[in-house]
């Protein structure tokens, strides 16, 4: 994938500029990212990208001790200009100023920045066909609930918590039965 054509993708987001809406993020990037190939390409030029405005913003911030926020919101606050495009990115690279000023505006309003674009980026298991997903999911929860039985084995003093715990997982189950059941009468 060409720089371009990474920025191009970016642009398709709209992120902080039409929403900040991870789900709606991630569903159009998935039109624009067909399969898990193009997908890793996209997060090494987000990474690479992430990593550059990263150094540049912590050595803006260091130098002129201004706080940007942790690790954890600093990424989020990158991810959010990167998601932002390659017009905001260039600006924050040469005035990284802008970037601290973003860190102390009000979290998630125009001028400040929302977690997290990176959210939208899709993963191996996305591409997976909803079938695959749910019975993933279904084989997930029974594991789940052996694990806890056995847990059960092993200590009794933990038993009213585990028990709890196995109740919601055994609904967690029953439902995601159903939704399996309902893909594969629809696929039909």
């Amino acid at each position: 994938m060409t720089e371009d054509r990474f920025w191009e993708i970016v642009s398709k987001v709209g992120w902080g500029t039409e929403h900040t809406d991870y789900y709606r993020g991630k569903k159009i990037l998935m039109e624009y990212l067909p399969d898990v190939g193009t997908m890793e390409e996209f997060r090494v030029h987000m990474g690479s990208t992430h990593n550059e405005l990263y150094d540049v913003i912590d050595k803006w911030a260091k130098a002129n001790d201004v706080h940007v926020g942790g690790d954890d919101s600093f990424g989020d606050l990158i991810n959010h200009i990167i998601g932002m495009g390659r017009a905001e990115t260039a600006r924050v690279l040469k005035n990284p100023n802008l970037a601290g000023d973003r860190a102390n505006a009000s979290y998630g309003s125009n001028a400040g920045y929302k977690e997290s674009f990176s959210y939208c980026i899709p993963y191996d298991d996305d591409y997976l066909p909803q079938e695959v997903k749910a019975l993933s999911l279904v084989e997930g929860i029974k594991e789940h609930i052996e694990r806890i039985d056995a847990d059960v084995e092993q200590s009794k003093l933990y038993v009213i918590t585990l028990g709890k715990r196995r109740e919601k997982m055994e609904l967690r189950l029953i439902t995601a039965m159903n939704e399996l059941k309902a893909l594969k009468e629809a696929s039909q």
